[in-house]
Parts: C-alpha cells; sequence; structure tokens
C-alpha cells in the first residue's frame, strides 16, 4: 500500500495516509468532512545515472 497526501478542502489539513491503491478520498481526522487525493511528487533514485553506486568507481583495464 503506498502513502498519499489528501487535502481537506474545509480545514485546510494535509495528511500523508498509507491507503490502498485507486483510494480517492478519505475521512479528514480533524473536522470529518472528505478529503481530496493531491498529486504524488515522490520518487525513488537507486545508484547513478553511470550505474554504480556512489561507492564504487569503475576498473579501467
Amino acid at each position: 500500500m503506498p502513502f498519499y497526501s489528501f487535502l481537506c478542502e474545509k480545514c485546510n489539513e494535509v495528511k500523508d495516509e498509507l491507503v490502498p491503491m485507486n483510494t480517492t478520498s478519505t475521512v479528514c481526522t480533524t473536522c470529518g468532512t472528505l478529503t481530496v487525493k493531491q498529486p504524488s511528487f515522490r520518487f525513488s533514485a537507486h545508484g547513478l545515472p553511470n550505474g554504480f553506486s556512489a561507492n564504487r568507481t569503475a576498473r579501467k583495464e
């Protein structure tokens, strides 16, 4: 299950919640109204663009 950000349009509270995929709204824990799913800007990067990790270098032969 991924984390998504939800915005309450009534009290402007933004919360990150762990919810099942395709969930479009939740209930605000502050005021009890429905929240709206916000665009996700998270990303994950592994290694460097050349395919090596930061602590390894390419061998020259």
